[in-house]
């Protein structure tokens, strides 16, 4: 079957997803949206993708000009955004929302790899390199997101060197947090030490947004396994082992560490050596 042409920038052109939710994906609607909205939506100072590095680094005619020269986008919740081996023509900034990150084996096992949340772009390493998207990328919310042609993005960065020097950081960031999983997976040895580092991992990367010792955390149990290499079943029996011991306690999707020397020492010695990466 001949692969079926995206109307939109910055999206696979192939649909052929795996079997469930996502074989038909809702289709990405350009925001027809009136001038003073569109000027709200870029004025909103409160918005969490303003605070990012990249946009406090930008002069005013800077983000003026990415505003021009970027389109607004609409998603709904399960749409595939970018999909592994196949091109994209554009990079896209997450306004709103959050999308998960995966890989996916020949056989149809998936590694979950993170989560990109607002202020976070999307297919970055296709535009530098020129190469098919090596990750796949899946809306978990209705998203907003700025639709940026590569091409014009790589020569805006020229143009604007400290937003180059941003994108660099978040490049340098996803490497760090690619060690860090390749470390529990690899070379962590049990389910209890996995989790308890990656716990203590995420506490250290959201310190500055959420506080110490507090975690946001939007994956299923069955996408934490994934992310560590163990089963959903064991995710839940070491978090309520944790949870029964006073490490953690959980208030929907955050969690707070209530007892941080004992989860270090949980995570093991292992975990220190993970320190290194920070």
């Amino acid at each position: 079957m001949s692969a079926k042409k995206s109307a939109s920038p910055g999206l696979h052109r192939n649909y052929e997803n795996p079997p469930g939710s996502l074989r038909h994906p809702p289709p990405l609607r350009r925001a027809p949206l009136p001038f003073a909205s569109v000027t709200s939506r870029w004025n909103r100072a409160s918005a969490p993708w303003m605070s990012s590095s990249f946009f406090k680094s930008l002069p005013p005619c800077a983000v003026a000009e990415f505003q021009s020269l970027t389109q607004p986008l609409h998603c709904e919740r399960h749409f595939r955004l970018l999909s592994e081996k196949h091109y994209t023509d554009s990079v896209l900034f997450l306004q709103r929302g959050e999308v998960r990150l995966f890989l996916h084996s020949a056989k149809g096992r998936r590694l979950t790899l993170g989560a990109a949340r607002p202020g976070d772009f999307l297919g970055l390493s296709s535009a530098f390199c020129g190469a098919p998207a090596r990750v796949t990328a899946v809306a978990q919310t209705p998203c907003l997101l700025a639709s940026f042609p590569s091409m014009l993005f790589l020569d805006f960065l020229k143009r604007y060197p400290s937003a180059g020097q941003c994108v660099h950081q978040q490049l340098n960031q996803e490497f760090l947090d690619v060690c860090q999983q390749l470390r529990l997976l690899s070379l962590t040895t049990t389910a209890p030490r996995k989790v308890a580092g990656l716990f203590l991992a995420w506490s250290r990367q959201q310190a500055a947004s959420l506080g110490v010792n507090r975690i946001r955390c939007t994956m299923t149990h069955e996408e934490i396994g994934e992310h560590i290499g163990v089963s959903r079943e064991t995710v839940c029996r070491t978090l309520a082992d944790l949870k029964e011991r006073r490490m953690l306690e959980q208030r929907g999707s955050l969690f707070l560490i209530t007892d941080i020397s004992a989860l270090q020492q949980q995570a093991g010695s292992e975990n220190e050596e993970a320190g290194d990466y920070e």
